[in-house]
């Protein structure tokens, strides 16, 4: 399944931006059976406070988010400009739960987010130097080590691929519970980027 196709961060990052709720009554929670990679693979527990930019040819938006991994349950927190809550996102398992605290709705499955935080965050222990490649999530996943740290990240559709799909880099390295303060992800299919900067450790 393709992440965010339709430019859905974009839309994500306006619905956000343009929402007027206040944290108060939360919408009704929807519930489903989505494919998740298991919570396992974002590593130890933490809390990130991040700020997420979303840039296309239409313009450039920003949100900010909290992500929570504690055990086998991972939170995502997505918040209004006013630092008030405008979603909830949960995964435990294979179910995923989505909360909506102002009254707009994401013109997209919810799901999508998710997996776009484990494309970027999903990690395993070091390898050697090099580039070292895997099936991940459908697709073929590269990932570039240098001294035990990821510095890059790509995504192919198939193992015959010439270019990848998506492209993440990740600053001065990324190593499980210490992501480096930026990363930026691209989507060369659907012409988006986006800076994660992530401002709590």
């Amino acid at each position: 399944m393709t992440l965010l196709s339709r430019l859905r961060i974009f839309f994500l990052a306006g619905f956000l931006l343009t929402a007027h709720g206040c944290g108060g009554t939360a919408h009704p929670t929807t519930e489903h059976k989505v494919f998740l990679p298991p919570i396992i693979e974002l590593g130890q527990d933490f809390v990130w406070r991040q700020r997420i930019v979303a840039t296309h040819s239409r313009g450039t938006m920003s949100f900010g988010s909290v992500l929570e991994k504690r055990g086998t349950h991972l939170k995502l927190l997505g918040l209004t400009p006013f630092g008030t809550r405008a979603f909830l996102l949960e995964q435990d398992g294979s179910q995923m739960r989505y909360t909506a605290f102002t009254p707009q709705r994401l013109p997209f499955p919810p799901e999508y987010i998710l997996h776009d935080v484990h494309r970027v965050f999903r990690i395993s222990a070091g390898e050697p130097d090099g580039w070292h490649c895997q099936p991940s999530m459908g697709v073929r996943m590269c990932n570039y080590w240098r001294g035990h740290a990821l510095f890059k990240r790509a995504l192919f559709h198939n193992i015959s691929a010439k270019g990848a799909f998506v492209t993440i880099t990740y600053g001065a390295g990324y190593v499980t519970n210490r992501p480096p303060p930026r990363v930026k992800l691209v989507n060369h299919e659907h012409g988006y980027s986006l800076d994660i900067t992530t401002l709590v450790k």
